[in-house]
């Protein structure tokens, strides 16, 4: 399996429970969500669905990068908001903006064609280049 088959299917996952239970999710970080944040973690969760379906239909570098910016954007959108937020949902904000970078970082390595975890070919052509140079 691909991937961005496992990236795109945990981020639908992941938008499919911020729909359905978006307390569940504000309690997963210890959370209890004003009525507002419930209201637009659901908004955020049918925004992961909608990331995810388009890039699963797509599955290109191109549509992985833009990926990429948005959930980019998302992250450091939710700074001024974690600041003028206030007790849990400023923790919730911040958390969200932990997954979303996170996914930001994902979509930009697999725009690049490689799976998030795997070495880059730069850093595999180092370490061959090194044991070369320690080999007598």
């Amino acid at each position: 399996m691909r991937a961005s088959r496992v990236a795109e299917g945990v981020r639908v996952a992941f938008g499919v429970v911020q729909l359905l239970a978006p307390r569940h999710v504000a309690g997963l970080v210890g959370c209890r969500p004003s009525p507002t944040a419930v209201t637009l973690t659901r908004v955020l969760g049918a925004r992961q669905v909608t990331q995810g379906v388009v890039l699963l239909a797509l599955d290109r570098p191109g549509a992985h990068r833009v990926g990429g910016v948005v959930d980019a954007l998302h992250a450091a959108s939710l700074v001024p908001i974690g600041a003028s937020a206030h007790g849990d949902d400023r923790r919730l904000a911040a958390s969200d903006g932990i997954v979303a970078s996170l996914f930001a970082l994902t979509e930009i390595r697999l725009s690049a064609g490689r799976a998030p975890g795997h070495p880059s070919p730069v850093s595999t052509s180092v370490i061959a280049h090194r044991s070369k140079r320690s080999t007598p």
